[in-house]
């Protein structure tokens, strides 16, 4: 996010405290279908394609800053959480 000009350095330290403070739940994707059928119909990585094969098996919306990960999201129904500063 500091990359793209989203966060100030202070704003990218803070954001990062905050980050380590989400739990994290491991949950299993089927590589095969996210991987194969998602990047190929969308011609995007297998590793964005695993995070939207998540969010549609989990029915949950997905934050990104990514342009193309947020049209995909868009295209198969996955609420996409804006970044507000």
């Amino acid at each position: 996010m500091k990359r793209k000009g989203v966060l100030g350095q202070n704003e990218g330290l803070a954001g990062w405290d905050a980050v380590q403070a989400i739990l994290v739940d491991l949950r299993p994707v089927d590589i095969r279908r996210a991987a194969l059928r998602l990047a190929a119909r969308f011609g995007i990585h297998a590793y964005d394609a695993c995070f939207l094969e998540c969010a549609l098996g989990l029915r949950v919306p997905i934050l990104t800053l990514d342009k193309q990960m947020k049209r995909v999201a868009r295209q198969l129904g996955i609420p996409v959480l804006a970044w507000e500063k």
